[in-house]
């Protein structure tokens, strides 16, 4: 074969091999397209493709609306104590934050040990004086003393008297503003954070105390339910107490404030002073609903979106009523066990 027919040959069969190459693409090209049109389709349409979406079940049965009304514990009496003195280093505490505490009770004191002295020596003097005038008056009785000597030395005696009770009775004052007492029965409530290195300050307050009947005071814009002498359910400490609703006044910005009092009548340790009263304010018995998530709004109407059996989303219009925590209810549109996605 010459050279010119073996040139046609290879010629020929690059052609033939370049047209099976553009085959075997466009072949390999079609598939490619068919594939992602087969993701798509799985993508949007298949039902596991849902990972990502939360499925809701239409429930049937009892929803509560509750009210939280969030109070604070204080009570009916309050007292602020302070030392009458300033410059004088603190001496003793009695107390401590918490504790309970009667009227006249000692709590604390400055250092004052020299007045205490001076009155105590003082006092004796005093109970020499009122010796020698016994003696005064036995001597004027039975020793033949004159009246005017007895009456002379009497008047000295009763001077004396006189500056030592005025001397004691400062003496007391000064003792008196370095002494805090208890002025009611109660727990201390709050107490300053003093160092015994410490010098007072006339006015400072040391103790705060709180007393008489335990109140729980919280405010709320919701009123349904409450009624005066009604008992309730307060959450404090972990625990739960009955509580009756003591009175209500007006609140902050058009809030109610309410007052609420151990129903029991009696005295309760509690160590935190904040808790909670909850309560039903309404009900709604047998019912269908789904969560709020679940449903959408567009103007007037509500809808909801469910799988179809195709497995492709589809829309829903509803009709719903009140609306109780996290859920609707649903008057019309659903089924007791229908499945529904959530946004």
């Amino acid at each position: 074969m010459g050279k010119r027919e073996k040139g046609i040959l290879m010629l020929r069969s690059l052609q033939v091999i370049t047209a099976l190459m553009a085959f075997l693409l466009f072949l390999s090209g079609c598939g490619v397209i068919q594939k992602e049109e087969e993701i798509r389709i799985m993508r949007y349409g298949e039902r596991a493709v849902w990972e990502d979406v939360e499925i809701a079940v239409v429930l049937k049965g009892n929803l509560v609306s509750e009210n939280n009304i969030f109070v604070y514990c204080e009570r009916k009496n309050a007292s602020s104590l302070s030392f009458g003195v300033s410059g004088v280093r603190y001496d003793e505490f009695y107390v401590s934050k918490g504790d309970e505490v009667t009227k006249g009770q000692l709590l604390a004191k400055l250092e004052c040990d020299d007045y205490k002295e001076q009155k105590e020596a003082l006092q004796y003097e005093l109970l020499r004086i009122d010796i020698e005038l016994k003696q005064l008056e036995s001597d004027f009785l039975n020793y033949g003393m004159s009246l005017k000597e007895y009456e002379r030395k009497k008047a000295d005696y009763e001077n004396q008297k006189l500056v030592l009770k005025q001397r004691m009775e400062e003496l007391s004052v000064y003792i008196s503003e370095r002494y805090i007492y208890a002025d009611m029965d109660g727990v201390v409530k709050e107490m300053a954070e003093v160092d015994s290195q410490d010098l007072s300050e006339e006015g400072l307050v040391i103790f705060e105390l709180t007393g008489g009947q335990q109140e729980f005071r919280g405010n709320t814009a919701d009123t349904r339910k409450l009624a005066i002498g009604q008992i309730y359910s307060l959450t404090l400490d972990g625990e739960v107490y009955e509580v009756v609703l003591d009175r209500m006044d007006d609140g902050e910005i058009g809030d109610v404030q309410v007052v609420f009092t151990f129903a029991d009548g009696q005295e309760h340790s509690v160590t935190s002073e904040r808790g909670v009263v909850r309560y039903v304010v309404e009900e709604a018995k047998d019912v269908l609903y789904i969560p709020k998530s679940a449903v959408s709004k567009g103007g007037e109407h509500y809808y909801v979106y469910f799988l179809n059996e195709a497995g492709f989303r589809e829309m829903k219009e509803i009709s719903i009523s009140d609306s109780y925590g996290d859920y609707y209810v649903v008057t019309a549109g659903l089924t007791e066990g229908e499945e529904i996605l959530c946004d």
